[in-house]
């Protein structure tokens, strides 16, 4: 079928009114445009890559804002049983504020700084084939003290080949939310054996 000039004029005033919702409009104007007129299609193709990304940065940023400070803490907490789980210090420091400020008291001693808690947990947990386990008695309990602040209480079980009973490991820790995430800004550890 031949188009005219007015034909393609009318295709090219539908192609430049398309909105994310009317991509198959676009599809279709593509075909009436012809492969002839590369302006157009040029319009046609930066107008549906246009509204692609719209789409996916609305999802995307719909699907983190929906998660409550709670929900992020607690996917945080995971990350680090993950690590616990596998006595992998680097990965399990990545949820800790990395600051020379950042405290953790670990039976009645007290670490300051990152760099030196890392150094600390490398030492603790060399022996990747100890057989160290840690196990969540129950689910933390998470209380947001506002939108950039929160507060966490794990219980659980730490176990290893030298112990006939499970050893109880209690941690409070002060959660912020940084540009980075949130990271946990001060923490106290007690094992109960």
């Amino acid at each position: 079928m031949a188009t005219t000039g007015n034909d393609q004029l009318r295709t090219r005033r539908r192609v430049s009114s398309s909105t994310i919702g009317e991509a198959t409009t676009d599809i279709a104007a593509t075909k009436e445009i012809g492969h002839h007129d590369v302006p157009a299609l040029r319009q046609v193709a930066m107008r549906n890559l246009t509204a692609a990304i719209a789409i996916t940065l609305a999802v995307c940023s719909s699907s983190v804002e929906a998660q409550t400070p709670e929900d992020q803490v607690r996917d945080a907490i995971a990350g680090m049983m993950g690590a616990a789980g596998k006595l992998d210090a680097d990965e399990f420091m990545r949820s800790y504020w990395q600051s020379p400020a950042l405290a953790i008291t670990f039976d009645g001693e007290t670490l300051r700084g990152w760099d030196a808690i890392l150094s600390e947990q490398r030492k603790w947990w060399s022996d990747k084939n100890s057989g160290i386990k840690f196990e969540e008695v129950r689910p933390p309990e998470i209380v947001s003290q506002g939108s950039d602040v929160a507060t966490s209480i794990q219980w659980m079980n730490v176990t290893s080949p030298e112990t006939k009973k499970p050893s109880r490991l209690v941690i409070t820790s002060v959660w912020r939310k940084l540009p980075e995430g949130w990271r946990v800004v001060l923490a106290h550890e007690t094992l109960i054996p």
